[in-house]
């Protein structure tokens, strides 16, 4: 069951319970005005209580049990979802690294990897298209690419590199990693082992330039 749908049978509970709780306090009150109503009350409350009393249980029993499976069921999603992020980085030999991480707490499985370039899509072997055509405009000594393939798998708290780049001594990198920032937007979709499906885009998560 959805966490709305529990929601509103708490909602429902709630008013029968403030209808009940209404009933109650309106004999009382006239038990206070009028003695004659003393066993009139009497009668009414075993009838509610006859009457309502299981429904009412049944109900606080439904909710309380709904309300620990979703509890339990949103801990198990917690615990196996995992969390992707993209970063770039000057590393300690000059090279340009483009890093994908999974921060969260299971596995990220991959369905799908492609880069958007100029409003048009690539992935598999052609991914390696536009990134050609950027880095050709800059001093470059050559780069490695790395794609995830249907299925491929990022494991919690690992780190994977997709794009390695060699540049030339008087080439700035920075101004490197700006521009492929600008004109590449990476789309992925990965989902967890409970097949939860997370989508992964640029335009939405900026890629950390470091």
């Amino acid at each position: 069951m959805k966490e709305e749908t529990f929601q509103i049978f708490v909602k429902l509970f709630v008013a029968i319970s403030a209808l009940m709780f209404g009933i109650f306090f309106r004999d009382i009150a006239n038990i206070i005005t009028n003695n004659d109503a003393f066993l009139s009350f009497l009668n009414t409350a075993k009838n509610i209580s006859k009457d309502y009393g299981p429904f009412i249980v049944g109900i606080a029993a439904f909710c309380a049990a709904t309300g620990q499976a979703i509890s339990s069921r949103t801990q198990n999603r917690r615990s196996v979802q995992p969390l992707i992020t993209v970063d770039m980085e000057l590393n300690s030999n000059n090279e340009i690294e483009a890093n994908i991480t999974n921060h969260g707490n299971g596995p990220a499985i991959f369905e799908e990897f492609m880069i958007e370039y100029e409003s048009v899509r690539y992935q598999g072997a052609d991914i390696e298209k536009p990134i050609t055509i950027i880095l050709s405009t800059f001093k470059v000594k050559g780069y490695f690419l790395y794609t995830y393939n249907p299925n491929g798998v990022l494991g919690p708290n690992q780190k994977k590199n997709i794009l390695t780049v060699q540049i030339d001594e008087k080439q700035n990198p920075y101004i490197v990693m700006n521009k492929i920032d600008q004109k590449i937007r990476l789309l992925a979709t990965y989902r967890s082992l409970l097949g939860e499906k997370f989508p992964y885009d640029t335009n939405d998560h900026d890629i950390v330039v470091k």
